[in-house]
């Protein structure tokens, strides 16, 4: 295996950037998994009392916002290989999100006259990977006596978002009791990776 790379400029530029470019048994692999585990729980609890008018609001929220990027790329780049069997470049990409959200909210009024309690809980997600899964071989000469030349780029990249939201409000009230609850589940995944294998 020879080179004349000096001063490399090319590739990825795109946050974290992982590269491989050395020949071992004529194989260049580049597999790696970055992760991304979130956990978001919160709870409010709201009680109220009162011989004329009550009022109890209890409000929770649980956010999550995760983001994955960068690059990974396994290359020849103006090189010169010989090899007797096989020759790969595999580039694997296997990066993950997983967002567990949790939010409870609870109130409870009493009252002899107005008995008012309000609850709400609201989990939101947002998760986005991206980045680049680059396999190349570029301005180089790859020759093999007896195989083949491959050249490979995947991405099983992957967002799996949970989310629970509860809200209970309970009152009494001799004369008049208004009670509301409301709940909401917002998640936003978005995936943007590039992938490309190429010879050039």
């Amino acid at each position: 295996y020879s080179s004349d790379l000096g001063s490399d400029t090319s590739g990825l530029t795109d946050g974290a950037r992982y590269r491989v470019e050395v020949i071992d048994n004529s194989t260049i692999r580049l597999s790696d998994a970055r992760m991304v585990d979130s956990l978001s729980v919160s709870a409010a609890i709201a009680v109220a009392a009162s011989g004329n008018v009550a009022v109890s609001v209890a409000a929770a929220g649980a956010v999550a916002h995760n983001t994955i990027n960068g690059g990974f790329e396994a290359s020849v780049i103006r090189s010169d290989v010989v090899a007797t069997d096989d020759v790969s470049i595999q580039a694997r990409d296997n990066s993950a999100i997983l967002a567990q959200l949790y939010s409870a909210a609870v109130s409870v009024t009493g009252s002899g006259t107005v008995a008012v309690g309000v609850s709400m809980a609201i989990t939101e997600a947002e998760n986005a990977i991206g980045g680049s899964t680059l396999a190349t071989i570029e301005d180089s000469t790859v020759e093999t006596t007896s195989g083949a030349v491959l050249v490979e780029a995947l991405s099983e990249s992957g967002i799996l978002a949970f989310g629970i939201s509860a809200a209970s409000a309970a009152g009494g009230s001799g004369t008049v009791s208004v009670q509301g609850a409301g709940t909401g589940v917002i998640a936003f995944n978005t995936m943007t990776n590039a992938i490309e294998a190429s010879i050039s």
